[in-house]
């Protein structure tokens, strides 16, 4: 008997987050929602075009540098997908904020999302015949 696999991975659909005051739930967002998150995410390029050079240990690394020049879009991505308020999110620890942001692309599964629209865009057009 054959057993296959779907096309897509299960993902979770929220990831609790244990901050040092309260915890939180980031959860996988709608599409309205992961739209806003992606136009915030476009911007973030023009900060960080110092790292695209930099290896991923270099960015683990590197990573107190990156949140610094870009605090603003992270806070603005950080309040996208969470509930947190802008006060809450500007006394969040670095620690806090870094498992928020991995959070974000983990249970929204940005990464296969980016994988799979870079493969299709790829993908050689066909051209009619009629």
């Amino acid at each position: 008997m054959v057993v296959s696999t779907p096309p897509f991975s299960v993902m979770k659909k929220s990831i609790e987050i244990k901050l040092d005051e309260k915890t939180i739930t980031v959860s996988k967002l709608p599409l309205g929602r992961y739209a806003e998150l992606l136009k915030q995410i476009k911007v973030l390029p023009t900060k960080l075009s110092s790292f695209k050079t930099l290896q991923t240990n270099e960015i683990v690394a590197q990573l107190p540098v990156l949140i610094g020049e870009a605090w603003p879009d992270f806070m603005a991505i950080i309040g996208i997908a969470t509930d947190l308020k802008p006060d809450e999110i500007d006394n969040l620890g670095l620690d806090e904020a870094v498992n928020i942001i991995v959070a974000i692309v983990e249970v929204n599964n940005y990464k296969d999302v980016f994988d799979k629209i870079k493969k299709a865009l790829a993908r050689p057009q066909v051209k009619s015949t009629t």
